[in-house]
């Protein structure tokens, strides 16, 4: 697909419902899921049934780069600018006056350093 596709035709969004920790059990919408061993997957406990992912918006945009070797600012859009316009949140999306400034900031490793909603920091790495 991403070859098919222009980089700003492509949305990757997540149904990550849960951190990945192995073995976690969890109720959601009535029913017990439990999170797989390689932690990549909830499922229904005792069952194979797929309930959702463990991989979250940066673990898809590392891997754009990293695997697929994607450049910085396609991976970027492809998590946030696409997304926002599919949507019709023209608000939300991209860098500009007037938008609401949601935005991760990251270190040369792609690491999680800190977290801005609304311009406002609400996480900060140790």
């Amino acid at each position: 697909m991403l070859r098919a596709r222009h980089y700003t035709d492509i949305a990757i969004v997540s149904d990550a419902i849960h951190e990945p920790i192995a073995g976690k059990r969890l109720k959601y919408m009535g029913r017990e899921l439990e999170v797989s061993h390689d932690c990549s997957r909830v499922s229904l406990v005792g069952s194979s049934i797929l309930a959702g992912s463990c991989c979250s918006l940066l673990q898809s945009f590392r891997s754009l780069i990293d695997v697929f070797s994607l450049p910085l600012g396609h991976a970027a859009a492809m998590l946030s600018e696409t997304p926002a316009r599919i949507a019709g949140l023209d608000h939300i999306g991209s860098i500009a006056v007037g938008k609401r400034a949601d935005l991760l900031l990251l270190d040369s490793h792609f690491n999680l350093q800190a977290t801005l909603v609304n311009g406002q920091l609400v996480y900060e790495s140790n």
